[in-house]
């Protein structure tokens, strides 16, 4: 299974995943081949890429995002619905979040072994509640790296829960633009941490203290120069330094309109270079050992030239998965398909992964 651009699907392929409409109606089964018309629709409801089966290669998927699908449906229901009454009402009930949180929690838990794979595909309108989720799944996965207790989980949870709360206070043309946006457009958006921690103080009472300073201080950098107050290291509560990196890291990986997505181990890569910066250096190692750099599926090349494809990702070394042997050193397609485990073989490392044009350059080769 592959991720492609939308600009790199061709009538015909298969697709690897159910895909649902911003309402969350199934529009596109697995297993059905995708049709030019299915291409457009996708387009024009701004999808930036697909889950595709691609001939000659695996059709097995990654497990889900560390929560069932279901939950994950029902899950954004929830979080639309709260945002927008933050938007329009003066009092907002706290109860479906905290009970959205205590689940989200448990789901964790339970598949606390499992690392993150698989991007779930979202269009602008659901970018926010989707993006949102992950955030607060990955933040609870990053903080039983760092043994929270289950009242800190809670507290953490449900602070990312409503780390975004604040830009439902935002003029809608910012909210819907999809280019980049101009600085005063900026300084807009700068404003939402505070305006979102006064809402939420005002609109959501009962909220713990914590969950709040995770909307007020997520745009904090650990340098001091980020924003709304510039406070620094350890002035920054903990939990906004976790949700700050799991925001950058899902961000990356995510379409945006004016941006095609990042993979893992890009996005991994930009983290680290930002360590002690940007970001809190002992939380961007912890959550490290929570993400695939390389899902299953993914193409790669190796220091011997040969080209594998990944087939599983261990949660100890989750950078050295098991490949399956394609081609051999001089690109010849291999008939035995090979497996060898990068755990076991010191000496032999990945050296690059394969994008859009490449994969199919290579299975047209």
């Amino acid at each position: 299974m592959q991720r492609l651009a939308m600009e790199s699907v061709r009538p015909e392929m298969i697709s690897a995943v159910d895909i649902f409409d911003p309402g969350g109606r199934s529009m596109i089964r697995a297993g059905g081949a995708l049709q030019e018309n299915h291409i457009e629709m996708l387009q024009s409801l701004g999808f930036g890429s697909v889950y595709v089966n691609l001939p000659y290669l695996g059709q097995t998927r990654p497990p889900d995002n560390l929560v069932r699908p279901d939950f994950r449906t029902e899950a954004m229901k929830i979080i639309r619905c709260v945002y927008d009454e933050f938007r329009v009402k003066k009092e907002v009930d706290v109860n479906p979040l905290r009970d959205l949180a205590s689940k989200l929690v448990n789901e964790v838990i339970i598949n606390r072994n499992q690392l993150f794979q698989l991007v779930d595909l979202r269009t602008p309108e659901t970018y926010l509640p989707a993006h949102v989720l992950n955030v607060a799944v990955l933040s609870v996965l990053t903080a039983l790296k760092m043994e929270y207790s289950p009242v800190k989980l809670h507290e953490l949870a449900l602070g990312a829960l409503v780390m975004d709360i604040g830009e439902m206070l935002l003029p809608p043309a910012i909210l819907r633009k999809k280019g980049k946006l101009e600085p005063e457009e900026m300084l807009e958006v700068k404003k939402h941490p505070e305006a979102g921690f006064e809402g939420l103080r005002k609109k959501m009472r009962g909220l713990p203290t914590p969950s709040l300073h995770v909307a007020y201080q997520h745009h904090e950098s650990f340098d001091g120069k980020g924003y709304p107050r510039g406070v620094a290291g350890s002035e920054i509560h903990e939990f906004a330094r976790i949700a700050s990196v799991v925001d950058m890291f899902d961000a990356l990986l995510s379409d945006r309109p004016f941006r095609h997505y990042y993979l893992p181990h890009e996005a991994a890569s930009i983290l680290h270079a930002l360590a002690g910066r940007l970001l809190d250096p002992e939380v961007v190692t912890r959550f490290a050992f929570c993400v695939a750099l390389y899902p299953q599926g993914s193409l790669v090349q190796l220091d011997t030239q040969e080209i594998c494809e990944v087939e599983s990702v261990g949660a100890k070394q989750p950078d050295r998965p098991r490949l399956q042997l394609l081609t051999d050193a001089w690109g010849n397609r291999r008939k035995d398909r090979e497996s060898i485990e990068l755990e076991k073989m010191p000496s032999r490392y990945i050296v690059k992964v394969l994008k859009d044009q490449e994969i199919m350059n290579w299975l047209l080769s």
